[in-house]
Parts: structure tokens; C-alpha cells; sequence
């Protein structure tokens, strides 16, 4: 017995024009995604950048700390000793 029942009853139909315009907001869509992900990744560089230079400041002044008070040390006992 022939089934006559139509085959899209139940299901949906989606045309290649709806197909189309999703594959155009998607796309949209990852430019949009592309540019945060550039920005977030600049931002991540620049800051990165600061923390580095602010580190290497910190272990200059260490260690020139550490000469000076050395030399002023010495100085000291040089006037104080005959």
C-alpha cells in the first residue's frame, strides 16, 4: 500500500535564503569575535610589557640598594679604623 503522506508533515523546511542569511550573521558574527580576540591580545601584550619592565626596575634598584649601602659600609670603616 502506497504511504500518501506528505514527507514534511512534522518537520521543518528551512529555504536556502534563511540558510544564507545565517551564514551571513555568522559570519558577521566572527568578525566581531576576530576583533575582540586582536584587541584582548594587544591589550594582553602591552600589559605584559609594563609587568616585565616593572619587574626589571624592581631587581635594579635591589641590587644597586644593596651596592650602595656595601660602599657606605666600607666608607664607614675606613673613618672609623687607624
Amino acid at each position: 500500500m502506497p504511504d500518501k503522506t506528505d514527507p514534511n508533515l512534522g518537520g521543518v523546511f528551512i529555504s536556502t535564503s534563511q540558510i544564507y542569511q545565517l551564514l551571513l550573521e555568522l559570519k558577521y558574527d566572527f568578525k566581531a569575535i576576530d576583533i575582540k580576540i586582536d584587541a584582548s591580545t594587544t591589550a594582553s601584550n602591552d600589559h605584559e610589557g609594563r609587568i616585565r619592565g616593572l619587574e626589571k626596575w624592581k631587581y635594579a634598584i635591589s641590587a644597586s640598594l644593596i651596592s650602595s649601602l656595601a660602599a657606605l659600609a666600607l666608607a664607614l670603616i675606613k673613618v672609623f679604623t687607624p
